[in-house]
C-alpha cells in the first residue's frame, strides 16, 4: 500500500503545481491555458509532469531515469523493430475497421476531400503525425514506463493486474485537464471509459512484449490514424451510439475492439516476449541494468 500512497501524493502535488501554473497564466493574461490538448499549454502540464516522474523516481523509486533510458538505447535495434511492428499493425488495423464501417454504410468516403487535397495539407498532416510519435512516447513513458511500472513490484497475477487497472484509470482520469471544456458533452464519460480501456491495452501491450516501445508504436499507430482522418476530412463519420461520434473511443464497438486486442497480446506473449522484449516491467532500487533487468546480450 505504500506505493499508492507514494503514488498519490505525487498526483495530488501534480495537480497542485498544475492548478498554481493555471493561476499565475490566468493572472498574466496568457493566450493559453494548461486545459489546451495542443500547444503551450499542453507542453506545461508534460513538462510538470516528466519533472515529477524524474524526481520521483530518483528520490522515491531510487532508480536513475537515465540509466533505464539506456538499456532501450543499447538495444535500439530491437526497439525500433517493436516500434515498427505494432505501429504497422495498428494502422493496419484501423484500415480494416473504417473499411468495414464503409461497406455497413456507418462511414462514407469523401471524394471532395480527396480531390481538394494540397500539398499543404499534406505537409500539415505530416508535422502532425510527427508530432503523434512525441506525445505518444511522453505519455507511454508517463503512464507505463514509470506508473505501471512502480506499482508493479513483483509479477505476480494479484500485483499486475492491480497495477494494470489502476495505472489505465490514472491515464483517464488525467485527461480531465484537457476535456474540461467538454464536461457537459453527452459523449464525455463514454470517452473516459475509452480511454481507460486504451490505457489498459497499452499496458497489456507493455507487459506482453517487455518492450514500451511496442506500447508507443500502437499508441501512435492508433492516434496517428485519427489525427490523418481529422487533417484530411476523407471520411463522414455520422454520429452512432454503437460507433460513437468522430471519435471511435467513445462507442460500445470501439470498446469491445480494444478489450480483444488486449486480450490477443495477452494470449500470445510467450510468442512476443522472446522476439520483442528489452526490459522487465517490474520495479526495483538497484539503479544498474542488472537491477532493472534488461536484455544483455544487446
Amino acid at each position: 500500500m505504500a506505493r499508492y500512497r507514494n503514488l498519490f501524493l505525487l498526483l495530488v502535488g501534480f495537480t497542485l503545481a498544475i492548478l498554481a501554473v493555471e493561476a499565475v497564466l490566468r493572472m498574466a493574461g496568457a493566450p493559453f491555458s494548461v486545459t489546451d490538448r495542443k500547444g503551450p499549454g499542453q507542453i506545461i502540464v508534460f513538462a510538470i509532469a516528466i519533472s515529477a516522474m524524474t524526481w520521483f523516481s530518483v528520490a522515491i523509486g531510487g532508480i536513475n531515469p537515465l540509466t533505464w533510458f539506456a538499456g532501450y538505447l543499447r538495444d535500439w535495434r530491437r526497439m525500433l523493430r517493436g516500434f515498427l511492428t505494432t505501429f504497422l499493425l495498428a494502422t493496419a488495423t484501423m484500415i480494416v475497421i473504417y473499411a468495414v464501417l464503409i461497406m455497413l454504410g456507418k462511414v462514407q468516403w469523401s471524394h471532395e476531400a480527396w480531390e481538394n487535397l494540397t500539398p499543404k495539407i499534406w505537409w500539415r498532416t505530416a508535422v502532425a503525425l510527427l508530432v503523434v510519435v512525441i506525445l505518444a512516447t511522453t505519455e507511454e513513458t508517463i503512464f507505463r514506463g514509470f506508473i505501471l511500472r512502480y506499482l508493479r513490484w513483483k509479477a505476480t497475477p494479484a500485483v499486475t493486474l492491480s497495477a494494470l487497472l489502476v495505472s489505465s484509470a490514472i491515464f483517464s482520469l488525467s485527461h480531465l485537464i484537457a476535456l474540461l471544456g467538454s464536461v457537459n458533452q453527452p459523449d464525455y464519460l463514454p470517452l473516459l471509459f475509452g480511454l481507460f480501456l486504451f490505457g489498459f491495452l497499452m499496458g497489456t501491450v507493455y507487459l506482453a512484449t517487455g518492450s514500451l516501445s511496442c506500447s508507443i508504436g500502437l499508441h501512435a499507430g492508433l492516434l496517428g490514424f485519427k489525427v490523418f482522418l481529422r487533417r484530411t476530412d476523407l471520411l463522414i463519420q455520422p454520429e452512432n451510439w454503437l460507433t460513437g461520434g468522430a471519435d471511435l473511443r467513445t462507442g460500445p464497438a470501439m470498446w469491445v475492439l480494444l478489450l480483444l486486442a488486449a486480450l490477443a497480446f495477452f494470449a500470445f506473449r510467450e510468442w512476443l516476449w522472446p522476439r520483442l522484449w528489452i526490459e522487465k516491467g517490474v520495479s526495483t532500487r538497484e539503479n544498474s541494468p542488472e537491477g532493472l533487468g534488461f536484455r544483455l546480450d544487446g
